[in-house]
């Protein structure tokens, strides 16, 4: 808290995502760490949701504000009915849980617009964007929401893309499902 209050920033400008293997294989020492940050206003998002041994009944008890539904859910064929269904099944249990939901690994139109179709709040994926460093990113976000330019450039070392020999790309872009033509 004290580093994002003096970056200038507060806590709900954050979110931090941790991957359902990790909450279970950590135990209740990490459900209480997200408890903590939740509290103090930071976002949550549970990543790779549908891979781990998280049952729809753990989901409710986690302290997180938005599911990230993993790929092997989210690339099914449209003739996949029991796949079909479980990606049903798990975004209507989001929704009513209050949660926004991310559909990971979208790749074609078809994975976009079966999320679209069953309410998936936000969908991430090389089909809308591959990954993008800073400047790439903020281009390709003014040119999509139509604003007067790229957002203002963060101060050096707070936001810098990283050299292409210092680790993996960041994961693409998520991008609104609602109201947002692709």
């Amino acid at each position: 808290l004290a580093l994002v209050d003096r970056l200038g920033g507060g806590p709900e400008s954050l979110a931090f995502e941790i991957t359902e293997t990790a909450v279970i294989e950590s135990g209740p020492e990490a459900v209480a760490a997200l408890a903590c940050l939740r509290a103090a206003g930071f976002r949550v998002a549970l990543d790779d949701f549908g891979v781990g041994y998280s049952s729809f009944a753990r989901l409710r008890d986690l302290p997180v504000d938005t599911v990230k539904i993993d790929r092997a859910l989210v690339r099914v064929s449209p003739h996949d009915r029991s796949g079909s269904l479980v990606l049903a099944s798990v975004l209507e249990l989001a929704e009513k849980l209050g949660l926004e939901t991310v559909g990971e690994g979208v790749e074609e139109e078809a994975d976009l617009a079966r999320l679209r179709a069953l309410g998936c709040t936000y969908a991430q994926g090389w089909h809308i964007a591959r990954p993008l460093p800073w400047p790439a990113l903020a281009g390709w976000l003014a040119a999509r929401i139509g604003s007067d330019g790229p957002p203002p450039r963060a101060e050096t070392g707070r936001c810098e893309a990283a050299p292409a020999d210092r680790g993996p790309s960041p994961a693409p872009p998520a991008f609104p499902l609602a109201g947002t033509e692709l």
